[in-house]
């Protein structure tokens, strides 16, 4: 392995498209409000803003991320830009408020294609998405909030003629 020049760049989220997300590396569970915060923080959906004075609260979200240029795609943070990883993510969320009580749909998706050779003919490309909806409620002043969200994820690799495809579901409370 140490004599392998090539780097490859593991992201400690499935998917990060906001930047209030990349912001805290990876502890985005810490963001309780706002649409951007739903997929990683179901309580999102029920927590009501500072300035929220109405019944009725609305938020929404959508972010597109990419790196179009070679020279800023130093991913592993050592001075050496990474030509060939080429991520495009995007994230859009939507959550309506009445009172205490949250509903919330999210979608995000990622694709990134990584050169596995020097010569970069040979290629390993991803492409996910992950999508969900989420409902939740603020009780006690805002002192405890609960949410639950369904989620459904999918994630298709590619090498060269080989392709493996995953589908799952899964639920969550918050």
């Amino acid at each position: 392995a140490q004599t392998r020049s090539d780097d490859l760049y593991v992201n400690p989220t499935l998917l990060v498209s906001s930047s209030r997300l990349t912001a805290l590396a990876g502890a985005s569970v810490g963001i309780a409000e706002a649409a951007e915060g739903m997929p990683a923080n179901y309580a999102a959906v029920a927590h009501r803003g500072p300035r929220s004075k109405g019944r009725f609260n609305w938020d929404v979200t959508v972010s597109l991320l990419t790196t179009p240029l070679d020279s800023v795609r130093d991913f592993e943070n050592d001075t050496r830009p990474q030509t060939s990883a080429q991520p495009v993510e995007g994230q859009a969320g939507l959550y309506l408020q009445y009172t205490q009580f949250g509903l919330g749909g999210f979608g995000r998706f990622s694709s990134r294609s990584l050169c596995l050779n020097a010569s970069c003919d040979e290629k390993l490309t991803t492409n996910t998405l992950h999508g969900g909806l989420v409902a939740g409620g603020a009780f006690w002043k805002d002192q405890l909030l609960v949410a639950a969200g369904f989620n459904v994820t999918s994630a298709e690799f590619v090498h060269g003629r080989d392709e493996v495809q995953y589908t799952g579901t899964s639920f969550g409370l918050g």
